[in-house]
Order: structure tokens, then sequence, then C-alpha cells
């Protein structure tokens, strides 16, 4: 939420290098939609920033090779393609949020045996300049679907994450096949 507004991303088909964000106001309003060249066929962003800080409004989601795009929603008119105007190359797996000029970026890069267990995340600055690391458990983690792994029913499926003063607050949304054996990967909620 931004100024009275609030902003979705849709991300119709992995197949898709074009997402649509729509606007509403706080009261749900629809107000209109714009589209995002994000990045490749299958780059899914889980996360969307919209702020004033970095001058003018602007709109910043993931993109393909780990950088984090931001776009200009300045005199920005429904249906129109949002213009590009950098990329910030901090390693952006697919997750990421911010707050008073700090940024929590989930981190493409593998943890333990070369697999990239969606753990990691990097703190930067507003320059984007890297100022610390963290990691959350495993079971914390989120890249789950009956594919992975016979032990993957066991981890809830992180979709989001928002950084707060001093916490961050995870989403959980179930992974769903049809025809997929219940489990901890299926429970939808809030971790702080």
């Amino acid at each position: 939420m931004t100024g009275e507004k609030i902003y979705l991303s849709y991300t119709v088909e992995p197949k898709q290098t074009r997402n649509v964000i729509v606007q509403y106001t706080t009261s749900g309003e629809y107000e209109g939609y714009y589209y995002v060249d994000n990045g490749g066929r299958g780059v899914v962003s889980e996360g969307l920033v919209v702020t004033t800080d970095y001058g003018g409004l602007r709109l910043f989601m993931s993109g393909e090779n780990g950088l984090l795009k931001q776009f200009s929603l300045d005199g920005a008119i429904s249906g129109s393609v949002l213009p590009l105007i950098d990329e910030h190359d901090v390693g952006v797996y697919n997750q990421f949020s911010y707050r008073k000029n700090r940024w929590v970026v989930e981190q493409s890069a593998p943890e333990v045996g070369g697999l990239i267990t969606r753990t990691v995340f990097a703190v930067y600055d507003f320059q984007f300049r890297r100022t610390g690391t963290f990691t959350l458990p495993l079971h914390d983690s989120g890249y789950i679907t009956e594919s992975t792994d016979s032990y993957a029913r066991r981890f809830t499926k992180r979709q989001g994450i928002a950084v707060g003063d001093d916490y961050i607050a995870c989403s959980y949304g179930g992974y769903f096949n049809t025809g997929a054996s219940a489990g901890f990967n299926q429970f939808q909620g809030v971790k702080v």
C-alpha cells in the first residue's frame, strides 16, 4: 500500500514474460492495471514494492538473473507498459521487501550442497549496498513441491516476506496439485 493505493501483481502463466499490476483504492475500488516486462519465461516475482523514496512513484519487482527491477509509475495510464528505469544486481531469487531504507532480499545462492534452499537472505541499504545476511530454518524455506522430495510434505511453503521495524513476517500458502497428498506444505498462515 502506498499513498492510499493498493497494488497487486499477477503472473497469469509461467510462460509469460509480462506481469500485470492492478491498482485499487484502500476501499477496494478498482482503478486500473499496468504491465511490466520483468524477465524471461517463468520469472515470478513474489514481492512488489511501490514507493516514492527513490524520486517519483517507483515500482520494484524481481526479475531474471537476480536483478531487482525498478519501473516508473509516474503519470502511468491504465493498460500501459511501465518503463524500466533501473536494475539492481542484488541476487534476488523471488522474494524481497523494503521498509525505511532497508531491503531484505531472498538470495539465489546455494546454502548447502549446491542446492538453492531459499533460506538465505541479504540485507541492503538504500543505495543497494549489502549490510548483512541472515538465514531462516529449512522448515520455513518454501521451495516445496511433490517433485522436490518425498520429505517436502513436512515443510510449509513460504509465499512472501515483509520487513518491519525489528522483525520480519513470512506468509505461507499451500502447495496444491491435483492428487497431491496432504502435508504441512498445504498449511496457510503467517509467521513473525
